[in-house]
């Protein structure tokens, strides 16, 4: 059985062009959350499929996909589920990298910085990886900077800075429902800050600085 894991390893350096090496170190990386063998092989095989995808090395793609999943408290129980979450991070990475003008490892950057906070705001993964997109493009930060940024915003968004930068773009942060003036979801206010960043030839710098507590660059 050791062999024919070890010959699962061998084959999937084969096909990504990765060498053993690597590959073996991957695999030991994931061996310390994981002792089932084909999950390991499962996210070793993903790791690599992200690394040949967008540049990344192995180290590096292996990194990202067990720092998202860290993040958004994604804990595979067979290889099935290692399969379907490393896959969406994959797929979200590159499909963005490669359509958005933003590089994978800045998003893996922001996400491993402001994951688990997004999490807990109900922001979900797709959408995160698009604010990360769209603050790299506005700003010319880096994604770790603008993942710091994300997840100091979600705390201050409501400020009244931050209120201000956004009603000058129309964006409310509270609505009225029943009656009842209630504070807007973080989700649906920075929704609609990336649907006005599409529309606005503004420069949006201000805005996330004061999202952000009135930090232009926080310490990556």
């Amino acid at each position: 059985k050791y062999q024919e894991e070890q010959r699962a390893l061998i084959n999937t350096a084969s096909a990504y062009g990765e060498s053993v090496k690597d590959v073996m170190e991957s695999a030991r990386l994931w061996g310390r959350m994981y002792k089932d063998q084909a999950t390991v092989n499962t996210l070793v095989s993903q790791s690599a499929k992200l690394a040949v995808a967008d540049n990344f090395s192995m180290a590096e793609s292996t990194k990202a996909v067990e720092a998202a999943m860290f993040q958004y408290g994604l804990v595979a129980k067979n290889s099935a589920e290692a399969l379907a979450y490393s896959n969406k991070i994959v797929d979200v990475y590159t499909k963005l990298s490669h359509n958005a003008g933003v590089s994978a490892q800045d998003l893996a950057a922001g996400v491993e910085r402001s994951g688990s906070v997004a999490k807990q705001a109900g922001i979900s993964f797709e959408f995160l990886n698009a604010l990360i997109a769209q603050g790299t493009r506005a700003t010319a930060l880096s994604g770790s900077e603008i993942g710091n940024m994300l997840k100091t915003m979600l705390a201050s968004f409501n400020s009244d800075k931050a209120v201000k930068e956004l009603n000058k773009l129309g964006i409310a942060t509270t609505e009225v429902v029943n009656g009842v003036t209630k504070v807007r979801s973080a989700q649906a206010v920075l929704m609609d800050v990336a649907v006005a960043a599409q529309g606005t030839n503004k420069d949006l710098k201000d805005l996330w600085i004061q999202m952000s507590g009135g930090r232009p660059k926080l310490a990556a």
